[in-house]
């Protein structure tokens, strides 16, 4: 079994991280970073630049992005990018994402987002 692969990236600008609340079917909401699933044949960094540009009105590079880590979650690699420079408004095209919001590294709210985010996301904030 192939596993499947997905991405999020974080935006960052003066120690500040942008995050999106993304609200989910169930109506759950949580903080995280702006991304998607990689379709088959396509790249991680090809598939974060197309989830941003499907998800928001923001636009980024290829060349404008680092791939901070991946976090193996069960049958699923998480790549987690990171930027300093992006054109476009900060405002969303996909109606899931509800809001944006910069908090400074150290008032992300990791008890609003993914279980195991506060694992991995601290490290590559840090590193910035």
């Amino acid at each position: 079994m192939t596993k499947s692969s997905g991405t999020v990236c974080f935006f960052i600008k003066e120690n500040r991280v942008l995050l999106v609340e993304i609200e989910y079917p169930d109506g759950r909401r949580v903080w995280n970073g702006i991304g998607g699933m990689v379709d088959e044949g396509e790249t991680a960094l090809a598939a974060v630049v197309r989830e941003i540009s499907e998800e928001t009105k923001l636009k980024v590079n290829e060349q404008d992005l680092t791939e901070a880590t991946v976090v193996p979650i069960s049958d699923f690699d998480l790549h987690v990018f990171t930027t300093y420079s992006w054109s476009g408004d900060v405002a969303a095209i996909d109606q899931t994402l509800k809001r944006f919001k910069w908090f400074n590294f150290d008032a992300v709210p990791y008890d609003q987002m993914h279980p195991g985010n506060d694992v991995w996301l601290p490290r590559v904030l840090s590193s910035k």
